[in-house]
């Protein structure tokens, strides 16, 4: 009987995780889940900066003209961090969709971060 509840238990706590709210499984990855076409969706990444110098952000490019992206600040100090706020305009998409943002850094260790941006579009 013990197994049984905490089986249900488990299958309850996870089924809640994805329940049509946006889901975080990377902290450069985002999923907004179900959205209807034409919603404008927003997230805004952090971007830590764990050397001991100054991370210097060269470049925002993204992978569709549906995507926009804007910085905090382009030079992040050591220890502290920086905000990308990443918008999509899902008009004019139906099913899947992933776009990506790719930060262009002064970092030789990790010279560009992907920000990926992911929905299910459903049709108006």
């Amino acid at each position: 009987m013990k197994n049984i509840r905490l089986a249900l238990f488990i299958i309850i706590i996870l089924g809640s995780f994805n329940a049509g709210y946006a889901s975080q499984a990377h902290p450069y990855d985002w999923d907004f889940g179900r959205v209807k076409e034409g919603d404008i969706l927003a997230h805004s990444f952090i971007i830590k900066n764990d050397s001991q110098k100054l991370l210097v952000i060269n470049d925002l490019q993204t992978s569709c003209s549906c995507t926009v992206s804007e910085i905090s600040s382009r030079h992040i100090p050591s220890g502290g961090t920086g905000e990308i706020k990443v918008t999509v305009d899902t008009s004019g998409y139906r099913g899947a969709m992933t776009q990506y943002v790719y930060v262009q850094t002064d970092d030789p260790s990790r010279p560009i971060i992907k920000l990926t941006i992911k929905a299910g579009v459903a049709s108006k």
